[in-house]
């Protein structure tokens, strides 16, 4: 459709660090990849603990916390099915954004409740996950970054960033592209040695 063209190409041109993905109703968070049944999932998962960070922070209408799920948990709470092709999905599986899915609200509300019920109840009780993210993204959640130039001319130089298999499974080949202005934020499971492949585009790599 050319609205899900125009919304990816945005995507592309801005590549963010961290995405939420906003939805109704359920009361949790979730992780790709949604088609948990034929879709191989990353090995080690490297959405725990930051997804269990947001739903801690995240209140539901009735005053519930909510829960996080990735992978296989999704199918494992009551009413759980794979989903697949959501911008989650993709985001991560394209350009290696840590993306999160939020269900907002307890079935209480029904699929499209009133402005009123959203300003007051759904908007307020999810603040404090996405100020997690966002401070995730920016300051306290372990992750690799930086800027990657050309030495010559000082100017921004295209890359892709991928962390070997010995440190993560990427099934899918899944990687990070740096942005258009050079940095790059590649968030990782925990603190520690990483080694990362570092591929200027049409370049060879360097590890």
């Amino acid at each position: 459709a050319p609205e899900i063209q125009a919304y990816t190409a945005f995507l592309r041109s801005i590549n963010p660090v961290v995405l939420l993905a906003m939805h109704s109703y359920w009361s949790v968070y979730y992780a790709p990849y949604g088609d948990y049944e034929n879709v191989n999932q990353p090995t080690p998962d490297p959405f725990h603990p930051l997804g269990d960070t947001l739903a801690a922070a995240t209140y539901d209408d009735l005053s519930n916390a909510y829960v996080f799920v990735s992978g296989p948990e999704w199918g494992a709470i009551p009413g759980g099915y794979p989903v697949n092709g959501d911008i989650a999905d993709w985001c991560y599986h394209e350009l290696g954004t840590y993306t999160f899915g939020i269900e907002v609200g307890s079935d209480s509300m029904g699929f499209q409740p009133a402005y009123e019920f959203t300003r007051d109840y759904l908007v307020p009780g999810a603040r404090g996950g996405w100020q997690a993210l966002l401070a995730a993204a920016y300051t306290n959640h372990s992750q690799l970054r930086g800027r990657v130039v050309d030495g010559n001319s000082s100017n921004p130089v295209p890359v892709y960033i991928t962390l070997p298999p010995t440190d993560i499974t990427s099934p899918n080949d899944e990687r990070y592209m740096n942005r258009p202005d050079g940095h790059f934020n590649c968030l990782v499971k925990t603190n520690g040695t990483w080694h990362f492949i570092v591929q200027p585009v049409g370049q060879p790599e360097l590890t």
